[in-house]
Order: structure tokens, then sequence, then C-alpha cells
């Protein structure tokens, strides 16, 4: 895997939000993957528990341990953390995921597929004119990993529900800090 260093950058906070985005992106859409032709295409997942009545699937905290062990690989430790460690971590993120999915509900925080793919549309013409080239080469890779052309990329199903979540997300916590 390509590292990227946005440390010593000057990207702009939208394209380090979008940099995270697209980081997010790749783990879900990878939890997600297209079955081969020929297999169901929607096996059931388990749940593992429930958050206010709301069910957290085993698919979501394996998206979820996926992402936390990918963050620990780039990060120095002391200590190399133990799998219960990432366990309990990926789990702390899917309940606390659940909990502010449940407010933006109750909020009625909703993003359109059409909403979502302007958006999309609008951070990749952000990336590719004015971003860094790392911004571009991560924007990019995401890209060609999952099979889909620049144009194909905003109007994917799975692109459409990660950043629905990120869009939802990312609304709450922000209602959520302006309220304090």
């Amino acid at each position: 895997m390509t590292k990227l260093s946005l440390r010593n950058s000057t990207v702009g906070s939208k394209l380090v939000l979008m940099f995270v985005m697209v980081l997010n992106l790749t783990s879900t859409m990878a939890a997600q993957q297209r079955p081969e032709p020929g297999f169901r295409s929607a096996l059931p997942s388990k749940t593992l528990l429930y958050v206010n009545d709301s069910p957290v699937s085993e698919a979501q905290f394996n998206a979820k341990r996926a992402l936390v062990t990918e963050q620990q690989k780039t990060l120095v430790h002391q200590v190399e953390p133990s799998q219960d460690d990432l366990d309990a971590a990926a789990l702390s993120l899917a309940v606390e995921e659940q909990i502010l999915l449940n407010e933006a509900k109750t909020q009625g925080i909703e993003f359109s597929d059409a909403e979502i793919a302007q958006r999309v549309r609008s951070m990749q013409d952000e990336v590719n004119t004015s971003g860094t080239e790392d911004a571009k080469v991560a924007f990019h890779w995401a890209i060609e990993q999952h099979g889909l052309t620049d144009a194909e990329f905003a109007t994917d199903p799975r692109v459409i529900s990660a950043y629905r979540l990120a869009f939802t997300l990312g609304e709450i916590r922000s209602r959520i800090i302006a309220s304090v």
C-alpha cells in the first residue's frame, strides 16, 4: 500500500476531509466487494448487537475492524496493540457510529443519491484542479482499486452508500459540535 503524508502539506481542510473520506470509503467498499458472477449478491449479515434498537451487523464490525487495523499500521507504537485491543476499538467505533446515525435519523438528516453524486463530483473536480499530488494519488487509487472510471465513481451504488454514511456522520457531528 502506498503511504501518503499530509503532515507538511498545504492541503486545505476540505481536501484533508476528502482524503480521510476516501480512506474510509476504501475500507467500506472493500467490505462490500461485488460478488463473482453466479454467486448470491446479498448474503445476510449476522447481527452482533443492538444500539438503541438499531442493529450493528457483523459486516459493519468487520469494516470497522479493517479500518482500525489499517490505521494502526500507520502509527508508531511502543507496543503493538493486541487483536483484542483492535477488536475493542472497532466495536467502540461501530457503536459510536450507530449512536450518531440514530441521532441523524431523529434530526431528519438525509442525502439524496443526486445530492451525493453532485458533492462527490465537486470533490473530484477540486482534487483534480487544486489538490496535492498525494490527494490525487489517493483519490485515483480508490477509483482504480474498485474497477471504476472517474466518470462512474460518483454514481456507483457502493460509492453513494459509503459517502451517504460519511456525509451523514459529518453533518450530525457538526450539529453536535455547534450545539455545545
